[in-house]
């Protein structure tokens, strides 16, 4: 079951993203951008939280997907894309005109996802990550799905 996140879903979500990601995110990271934007924060439930998206505006009229995450055991079954689709359908509920996200230069099952989605490569950003990996920034512009 989708359903937007709820505060008591915190440390399953810490949880899930800090064991699918190198990087560590922080309770004040996705508290701060659920508090300032609740509607585009997600979860799949399935005996607890296999998925999560979290999302932003950046600037008057675009959105920021900061997470997408599946647990392993789920993936490849249309979730991510399900939350993608989701999120990306609240952005231009939202009247946003264009979605954009960040993403590592070797995750090629997530550049493939975003690309069936429209998402194009705009540009690099060296050593974005903390463990030095570059990461594509990705972008596509917003209308009815």
């Amino acid at each position: 079951m989708i359903r937007d996140f709820r505060p008591d879903d915190l440390s399953q979500v810490l949880n899930l993203v800090n064991t699918t990601f190198r990087e560590r995110y922080s309770p004040d990271l996705l508290m701060g951008a659920y508090r300032s934007y609740p509607e585009y924060a997600l979860v799949v439930e399935h005996g607890g939280v296999i998925g999560f998206a979290l999302g932003t505006r950046s600037g008057a009229r675009d959105g920021r997907i900061l997470i997408m995450a599946v647990r392993a055991s789920h993936q490849n079954m249309g979730l991510g894309a399900t939350l993608l689709n989701i999120l990306l359908n609240r952005f231009l509920d939202h009247d946003l005109a264009a979605a954009r996200l960040e993403v590592r230069v070797s995750n090629t099952d997530a550049i493939r996802l975003y690309r069936r989605y429209g998402f194009k490569i705009a540009g690099i950003i060296p050593l974005y990550y903390g463990d030095g990996e570059d990461g594509y920034v990705m972008q596509k512009a917003l209308k009815p799905i």
